[in-house]
């Protein structure tokens, strides 16, 4: 209502025919879908997508605008990159009050939230018919549930798959998956059966699974933007067909602290815009990183500060740990930092050889 600034605007609000439907199921989801149809059509997507989440899960805000990209919701406005309108879009969701339990930085500036119980029901009657929320049934090669009749779902959650292969038998009828996402689940692989049947994936999230291997066949997932491999512990490598996800705008190996290198074709990703990799002090990065020009985010590890000297295109913030202290400064000369106009900040930490990844 802080919005209304007349009086006939207020009289809209009181007059709206939300009052009367009859469809919903609680009370209380009445004013939600007041503020929800009163939303711009683009942020309706963007708040719909959060029901990927389970709930009171920690949402962190520069993730959740990833995620957005992924399904392009975000579209420049007024020469604004995506980025921006992502945080111009959650502000605006922040201030209809969608969400709470902020965290926030040093600078007050909210760096993650918390989604209320009551909000996340309304979001999962919202899109019952497009987004689905799974829960495992027992052993390993039991169907985790039945969903013939929801040919139209687009994400999918996961939840609790239990140790073991994530096979098709599982998910039937995902052939048209833009998403599909695990929450506090154990699966220790996928392969060619899994990948032949989610080849619409835009967004795979396995992060937190016991993960050892990536199968060759994830080069094939031709429209996947997002992925996220994190927390697996024992993920030693990650195989060169990666190289050809020509679409791929994020990817996330936070604390894959087995992940020994990264494919030597990175250069060949040349869309992607967000890495993040820390946590995993046995990586070395190839030499191609340097030719990733589409780069806004970076959240790594390098040896050379050099290495940052051609990814000056985009606006951009960078956090970098160093496995070395840096004695040589012609490297910064070398980075060109003084060339970056765009760069909106830069975070330079050094190791010490008593440095060890913080446990979760």
């Amino acid at each position: 209502m802080r919005c209304k600034k007349t009086r006939k605007e207020w009289e809209n609000v009181l007059n709206s025919k939300i009052w009367e439907v009859d469809e919903v199921e609680e009370q209380v989801f009445q004013p939600l879908l007041l503020s929800y149809y009163d939303l711009a059509p683009a942020i309706k997507r963007c708040l719909l997508y959060c029901v990927i989440f389970r709930k009171d899960y920690n949402i962190v805000k520069d993730d959740l605008i990833e995620l957005w990209m992924s399904q392009n919701y975000l579209n420049s406005i007024e020469n604004k990159e995506k980025e921006a309108v992502g945080e111009m879009y959650f502000d605006n969701l922040v201030m209809r009050s969608f969400f709470q339990e902020f965290e926030k930085d040093n600078l007050g500036n909210i760096t993650g939230c918390k989604m209320h119980d009551v909000v996340h029901d309304f979001l999962q009657f919202l899109t019952k018919n497009e987004c689905l929320v799974l829960e495992a049934e027992g052993g390993n090669n039991k169907r985790i549930m039945e969903f013939d009749g929801y040919k139209k779902v687009r994400h999918l959650t996961l939840m609790f798959a239990p140790n073991g292969p994530l096979i098709p038998s599982s998910l039937c009828n995902c052939k048209n998956l833009w998403t599909l996402a695990t929450f506090d689940s154990k699966i220790t692989s996928f392969g060619r059966e899994l990948i032949s049947q989610v080849k619409c994936l835009r967004m795979l999230n396995l992060s937190h699974n016991s993960l050892k291997e990536v199968p060759n066949e994830v080069g094939e997932l031709t429209h996947l933007r997002y992925l996220d491999l994190s927390y697996n512990h024992d993920l030693t490598k990650l195989p060169n067909t990666m190289c050809n996800l020509i679409n791929l705008q994020t990817l996330r190996l936070i604390y894959c602290g087995a992940l020994e290198i990264l494919p030597e074709g990175m250069r060949k990703l040349i869309n992607l815009q967000h890495l993040h990799v820390w946590g995993c002090r046995s990586l070395k990065l190839p030499k191609g990183i340097a030719r990733l020009t589409s780069m806004a985010m970076m959240t790594l590890i390098l040896l050379e500060l050099s290495d940052l000297r051609n990814i000056d295109q985009r606006r951009g913030s960078f956090c970098i740990w160093f496995l070395t202290d840096l004695k040589d400064v012609r490297q910064a000369e070398k980075a060109h930092l003084v060339n970056k106009n765009c760069l909106v900040s830069l975070k330079l930490s050094f190791f010490s050889d008593t440095w060890q990844p913080k446990p979760i």
